[in-house]
């Protein structure tokens, strides 16, 4: 009986083995059900307005404000730079919507060599000054870290009775660092 178990349980292992070569095929592409918008090509206008089709989603923005708005960018008025419509069911298709509205915004400038000259002339860059002082203060540190073998002698005396004056003590009689007993 145990054999018995042993074998299904081998028999399986080696058909899962076999279908993960991908030679049972793969799986297909899906499907998308939803309708597709057509978005004519050129600048957004009148007739563009005239031959667009946005599709209807189960939920999408506000058909009523993305009308509004489409038909104010084409009478004149300018785009809100954070444009936003309610979310509700049945609305447009929002990926449609977006791309629409990123037509309608204008395109990034790119900086002219005038521009560049100003940020060359102006007097001082924060990010060079900050990183020249920094360096210097990690400059100030290491140099007031370091002693050399000569420097034992002039440091300051510390008050006897602490850790210092102990430790001090035992390089003076020594050199070892040892505290001398009191």
């Amino acid at each position: 009986m145990v054999w018995a178990i042993v074998v299904v349980a081998i028999a399986v292992l080696g058909v899962a083995a076999w279908a993960g070569t991908g030679r049972l095929g793969e799986m297909p592409e899906t499907v998308t059900d939803r309708p597709k918008a057509h978005i004519p090509d050129g600048g957004v206008d009148q007739e563009f307005l005239a031959s667009v089709s946005l599709p209807v989603a189960s939920t999408g923005y506000r058909r009523s404000q993305v009308d509004y708005v489409l038909a104010s960018y084409v009478a004149g008025a300018a785009l809100e730079s954070d444009q936003r419509f309610d979310v509700v069911r049945r609305g447009y298709d929002m990926q449609a919507v977006d791309l629409i509205l990123d037509r309608m915004r204008p395109a990034p400038t790119q900086p002219t060599g005038e521009d560049v000259g100003v940020l060359e002339d102006a007097p001082g860059d924060p990010h060079q000054d900050f990183v020249t002082a920094l360096s210097a203060v990690a400059d100030d540190r290491r140099a007031a870290t370091t002693l050399e073998v000569g420097d034992v002698e002039t440091l300051p005396a510390a008050t006897p009775g602490t850790q210092d004056s102990l430790h001090q003590e035992g390089v003076e009689e020594g050199g070892r660092g040892e505290a001398a007993a009191p």
